[in-house]
């Protein structure tokens, strides 16, 4: 082979090389199209576990008096829903996000169970029974079990004390089906779960204060 020969093979190979990159480089991703979800009671669709009965809740308060103080969340859970695929990793969809932080959707969720459903009644300025919550874990679970995790911190406290810090975890099963609606249904048992996380929170609180005598709050 002459040294010209090899040159113009060279140059070919390399020109074709050339060619194929700049194909790639203009040939355009896919554009991401993220789909949003709520939390909120009404998008919660059929799955399995259930609430607390509505009788129970709206009996649970019996007109104590509650402050709700501090709600917040866990830094990782913001607009992207987590999942879990072993208990010391997390990911996030970037394909799915919640219309809110789900911060927002706990505190909602709390003031609804506690005054509008469960007959406790506001406190807003002085003393009296405070509770704090934070949601700490609201995930998909993929393995072992595909499943919907709710977890939340909780202390209840007055100016004298703290009455009962605790967490509440629930876990319910994610409906299987079609690839396609496997986000919904997902979503589905994350709503209701954390529904569920509420629920136990009032019926603790409730118990605690009914088993204590209530502060006076100041006026």
């Amino acid at each position: 082979m002459t040294a010209s020969s090899l040159g113009s093979r060279l140059i070919a190979a390399l020109t074709v090389g050339l060619l194929s990159s700049g194909c790639a480089l203009l040939t355009k991703a896919e554009p991401l199209s993220p789909r949003y979800f709520s939390a909120e009671p009404s998008n919660i669709g059929p799955t399995s576990g259930a609430s607390l009965p509505a009788a129970e809740r709206a009996s649970s308060g019996a007109g104590h008096e509650l402050k709700l103080g501090r709600v917040t969340s866990a830094s990782f859970l913001g607009e992207r829903l987590v999942f879990r695929d072993s208990p010391y990793e997390l990911g996030f969809y970037e394909d799915r996000r919640w219309t809110e932080k789900p911060e927002a959707y706990f505190r909602r969720a709390l003031s609804r169970a506690l005054y509008e459903q469960g007959g406790f009644r506001r406190v807003v300025s002085g003393a009296g029974p405070t509770l704090d919550c934070e949601l700490v874990e609201l995930t998909e679970l993929k393995a072992p079990a595909h499943l919907a995790r709710a977890r939340a911190n909780f202390v209840l406290y007055d100016s004298r004390s703290v009455r009962t810090e605790a967490t509440v975890t629930v876990e319910l099963p994610i409906a299987q089906g079609k690839e396609t609606a496997a986000p919904g249904a997902s979503v589905a048992a994350l709503a209701l779960a954390l529904t569920n996380a509420v629920d136990q929170i009032v019926r603790r609180v409730s118990v605690n204060l009914d088993a204590a005598p209530l502060e006076a709050s100041s006026p």
